[in-house]
């Protein structure tokens, strides 16, 4: 017979964890996830790609 000043949930945690906590998570995920597409989707990488080949030459 259980026991009637026991509730059901004894067992059950008392707190869940917070939504920021969460959404915390879910958003960093998800920008590793772009991070990541962004590093395999295209083959050249550095400060390089964003000049002109003029552009890189040393001054006189």
């Amino acid at each position: 017979m259980p026991d009637p000043d026991r509730a059901p949930d004894r067992d059950a945690p008392l707190t869940s964890t917070p939504r920021w906590v969460k959404v915390f998570g879910w958003v960093g995920a998800l920008v590793l996830l772009l991070a990541v597409v962004a590093l395999l989707s295209s083959g050249q990488h550095g400060p390089g790609r964003h000049f002109t080949p003029s552009s890189t030459s040393s001054a006189p």
